[in-house]
């Protein structure tokens, strides 16, 4: 990093950094050593890699005090580049001497194996600016904006524009408040605020290939080929959260007792999900920005300084947060969506995030449940085929006398 004084209160700082990573290896297995090799040829394998990583940020700052007035502002750009590089393997078994060490000169090609690729290069580039002001440390101001534009997307929606604001009042410096002895800090505070998502991994909005293997002709001997592994979706784009913060911070009798509550509310929009699409299309769901959330909660936190001396000191600190998490809107047709192995996990309108789809526990089946012959279940008694007397009573949802996948319901979510 370097960091130059510019003008009186004015600095521009840098900080550069370029990573390369190189790894190569190899194993060499000799002939008949059967802990290794139980065909009894030796075996010979290498491989190698690279990759790279560049950060760049680089930012001006002014400050200003004067007349009680204190003023700080900042504008940069920050850089992110990742290359996975390349990487190359390759091997062979049965050589013509000992130690052979060519995977060209094998004496037997069907165990000649070379792959290698060249990886995914991301991008991101941010532009920035901050202003905070304040007024006699009793009255504080925070603004930013940031543009951020990531690789992830595709060019149409690439770009995102994020703002935010905050402001504080130090309710202990007004000249009202001075004359209350019991009272140390007291701060009221209020934030709004925009952040972006684009962790989906990337080339999303690309149409990807992957390997597959088929039969083909008369034969039907397995072929090996590419076929698209997704839909594409150009439209790819940032996925939006909106913040809203009111909290008051105080203390009592010197700050010995501590105070902090909190509520927000947190909206996003715009979720990247994998949303179901028709099957005419040749795939079950495509990457998308489709419907909403909301979260709101509450935090509360206290710090007590029980005893403070020279030579022993004792806090304690106390916290509770409640959140609650409601998914709100799922596209046009609000339809869920389904993930998960065996299609446990669901999104759906009115519920939590992840929530799960699955049967109900009612309670444990008795011999009372069944006939004499303890198989046959009595009348009204619903049941998998096979249970017996110690298994689950799940609950027959659709009241159709048996329990069946129809019965799976939303049983709760992973949310504490």
């Amino acid at each position: 990093g370097l960091t130059v004084d510019i003008l009186k209160g004015l600095t521009f700082k840098t900080t550069n950094s370029y990573n390369v990573t190189n790894k190569s290896s190899w194993d060499y297995s000799p002939r008949n050593e059967r802990t290794i090799t139980s065909d009894g040829l030796d075996t010979f394998s290498m491989e190698m890699s690279r990759s790279s990583d560049w950060n760049s940020e680089n930012y001006f700052n002014y400050i200003l005090d004067t007349k009680g007035h204190h003023i700080n502002v900042m504008v940069g750009q920050s850089f992110n580049q990742s290359v996975d590089g390349f990487e190359l393997k390759g091997s062979a078994k049965d050589f013509p001497a000992d130690n052979y060490r060519d995977i060209a000169s094998t004496l037997n090609s069907t165990t000649k194996n070379v792959e290698g690729a060249l990886k995914v290069k991301t991008t991101s580039l941010s532009y920035f600016g901050r202003l905070i002001y304040s007024y006699k440390d009793k009255y504080l101001f925070t603004g930013t904006i940031r543009r951020d534009g990531s690789s992830a997307f595709g060019r149409t929606n690439r770009w995102g524009t994020f703002p935010s604001a905050s402001v504080a009042w130090r309710l202990n410096e007004e000249s009202f408040m001075k004359d209350i002895e019991w009272l140390g800090s007291a701060k009221l505070r209020l934030s709004w605020g925009q952040a972006g998502n684009d962790r989906i991994g990337e080339a999303q909005f690309l149409s990807n290939m992957i390997a597959l293997n088929y039969a083909i002709g008369n034969s039907q001997n397995l072929a090996s080929g590419y076929v698209p592994g997704n839909l594409a979706n150009p439209l790819l784009g940032w996925e939006t959260t909106t913040s809203y913060n009111v909290g008051i911070d105080f203390g009592v009798l010197n700050n010995r007792i501590y105070f902090s509550a909190d509520y927000y509310k947190k909206v996003t929009k715009d979720l990247l999900l994998k949303s179901p699409v028709s099957l005419i299309t040749g795939f079950s769901n495509m990457m998308s920005n489709v419907g909403n959330v909301d979260n709101w909660g509450v935090e509360f936190e206290v710090n007590t300084a029980n005893i403070v001396t020279s030579s022993f000191k004792w806090n304690s600190s106390l916290n509770i947060s409640l959140n609650r998490n409601k998914i709100t809107s799922l596209g046009d047709d609000n339809s869920d969506i389904r993930s998960g192995q065996g299609n446990t996990i669901i999104q759906r309108v009115g519920h939590p995030v992840n929530s799960y789809m699955l049967l109900e526990v009612e309670r444990t089946l008795t011999a009372n449940d069944f006939e004499a012959d303890g198989i046959t279940p009595k009348e009204g008694i619903a049941i998998y085929t096979g249970q017996r007397p110690g298994d689950t009573k799940w609950k027959d949802n659709n009241y159709d006398g048996k329990i069946t996948s129809d019965d799976y319901t939303v049983v709760g979510s992973y949310q504490p």
